[in-house]
């Protein structure tokens, strides 16, 4: 009986190491491949397309990362945070945009009287997204432009990937479908230049 006991024990025991050796395992492999799919996320290109209206957008894998990454400030976002007062153990993602804007337009420029000895010229332009005005008053150029923009921004399951980074075919049942990003401007002549989606998990 007692010889029993003790054989139960030692292979109880012997079942929760396994267990643990399992999990931990498991862990591992899955802290690997994570950290697998952030390098490629990292060093991927930027993915361009046309949207339905002709707009570009950009198409961005995400990047997965746990709590304790983001304490140690791996994605250097931590004066971000700072400065918006937000403490790392309270982020669920964080996102981060480039765009530059770049117009080509025409306007002309009018003769303006400001007394019987002084004329200044001023000009004017208005779109959807920008409005621009100002004068020229001798060798000088005194301008004020407004520029508006909205940017949507999409997270979703997207394309499959091999381990190494190869695109899959959609149909290509195999490998899991990525978590990716994809940023779009209303504004035509933006183009979005970087972005990066850091999910926390």
């Amino acid at each position: 009986m007692k010889t029993q006991v003790i054989t139960g024990l030692i292979v109880l025991l012997l079942l929760c190491v396994t267990a643990k050796s399992l999990h931990l395992f498991y862990k591992e492999k899955q802290a690997k491949e994570t950290a697998q799919r952030n390098i490629q996320a990292l060093t991927q290109e930027n993915e361009y397309f046309r949207t339905e209206n002709g707009n570009l957008a950009l198409k961005k894998l995400i990047i997965e990362s746990s709590l304790a990454e983001i304490k140690a400030d791996v994605y250097n976002i931590a004066d971000e945070l700072k400065k918006l007062k937000i403490k790392p153990a309270s982020l669920s993602n964080y996102s981060s945009t480039g765009t530059e804007t770049i117009y080509r337009f025409f306007t002309t420029i009018k003769d303006t009287v400001l007394n019987k000895i002084d004329t200044f010229k001023t000009f004017a332009y208005q779109d959807n997204y920008l409005r621009f005005y100002g004068n020229i008053h001798k060798d000088t150029l005194r301008a004020d432009y407004l520029l508006k923009d909205t940017l949507i921004q999409v997270v979703f399951r997207g394309d499959r990937f091999t381990k190494t980074g190869k695109k899959r075919p959609s149909w290509w049942i195999f490998s899991k479908r990525r978590l990716q990003q994809i940023v779009a401007a209303k504004n035509p002549n933006t183009k979005i230049t970087y972005s990066q989606f850091i999910l926390v998990k």
